[in-house]
């Protein structure tokens, strides 16, 4: 199930259970939930390093989803959404145990609080932005894209494959990259 979310994000399946939690379907959240649940408790658990503050923080992240659940919005990411609320309680998590003598000196040491996980947990939210973005090429320009960039085919090869010129292939390339940086740059001003 949980592939089943995350790829259909922003189609017609995804965006009714999005409605049935709007509407304070607790099955619809159930499901959301279960669909989610690993990929954040890994996420928060790689940076807290506490099985019991991670299931913590993730429960948390969810209870906020649900509290706002009438904000949602079926069209925009979720997997973006429910990852930068997680990403804020764990901050939050991290800054009170930081406030906790007993810790500080445990935590200083450690990398938890540093400028690494920070960026790490940036390098994340902007990967998942990329996929998103990503996902929301035109089907086309975004197989060429894929095809180019992450399987390394060259434009000739690509031509060939798809039975349309390289010329077309660079000019959806152009395109695509454009897009992609845009996206990303405006997701880097959030």
């Amino acid at each position: 199930m949980q592939s089943d979310l995350m790829t259909s994000n922003g189609s017609g399946q995804f965006s009714k259970l999005i409605d049935k939690v709007k509407a304070d379907d607790l099955k619809a959240f159930a499901e959301l939930y279960d669909g989610y649940y690993a990929r954040v408790m890994g996420f928060a658990l790689k940076f807290l390093k506490s099985k019991e503050l991670a299931e913590e923080v993730v429960h948390d992240a969810f209870l906020k989803v649900w509290e706002h659940r009438k904000t949602l919005d079926p069209e925009l990411s979720f997997n973006g959404f429910i990852f930068k609320i997680t990403k804020n309680l764990m901050l939050n998590a991290l800054r009170k145990k930081v406030e906790q003598p007993k810790y500080f000196q445990e935590i200083q040491e450690s990398d938890i609080v540093s400028n690494k996980t920070e960026n790490d947990v940036y390098a994340h939210e902007m990967e998942l932005k990329l996929t998103d973005a990503i996902d929301a090429l035109p089907v086309k320009r975004r197989k060429i894209f894929v095809l180019s960039k992450m399987e390394g085919y060259s434009n000739k090869e690509i031509a060939d494959e798809l039975n349309i010129s390289t010329n077309t292939v660079a000019g959806q390339l152009r395109k695509a990259t454009k897009t992609l940086k845009a996206t990303l740059k405006f997701a880097a001003t959030i």
